[in-house]
């Protein structure tokens, strides 16, 4: 417990680190990272959501403010119908519209988990080549919370489970059909 759970980078894990080490070197095991040491490095990509929300306009309604969980490479101004999606249908530069994935309540305390399950279900979306991917959540939605967690702190995602594309989190009132 005192060691937090070790998150990736913490000081957590650097002392953990360094006690592993030292029963190495107690024990009398051969060293085998760089210069003799007992350590190897291992460069991670750290994921977080941008600084700022998203501005969405519906129809004639006024605009509104959502996050942003993964964003495209460069800024988009995406304009289309808000469609649900429909298996093995061409959505190319169509902005799709989920239902949030059900997530326990305790995943807004495991902000990766909540990211890659996100993920997971976007991912078979991507072929289909849409413009940007809208998630309804509900006000009290765990993984709005988990989102909320992780702004300003970073975490590692596989990069398989990045999204190119834009994914925001919109109120489960946002309608489909309508142009965006």
């Amino acid at each position: 417990d005192e060691m937090a759970g070790r998150n990736t980078p913490s000081p957590e894990l650097t002392i953990a680190s360094a006690y592993v080490a030292a029963r190495f070197r107690g024990a009398g095991l051969e060293p085998l990272g760089p210069d003799g040491s007992y350590f190897q490095r291992q460069e991670l990509a750290q994921y977080g959501p941008p600084a700022s929300p998203a501005q969405l306009q519906s129809g004639t309604a006024a605009a509104l403010n959502v996050p942003v969980v993964f964003a495209a490479d460069r800024p988009q101004q995406l304009a289309g119908p808000a469609t649900d999606p429909r298996p093995g249908a061409d959505q190319s530069g169509q902005i799709l519209v989920l239902d949030e994935p059900a997530l326990p309540p305790q995943a807004a305390e495991n902000p990766a988990a909540a990211a890659a399950t996100l993920a997971r279900r976007i991912q078979p979306l991507l072929a289909s080549k849409p413009a940007a991917v809208l998630i309804r959540t509900a006000a009290a939605s765990p993984l709005r919370e988990a989102l909320a967690n992780i702004a300003g702190r970073p975490l590692e995602l596989p990069a398989a489970l990045q999204p190119a594309l834009a994914v925001l989190l919109v109120p489960d009132t946002i309608p489909s059909g309508q142009p965006l």
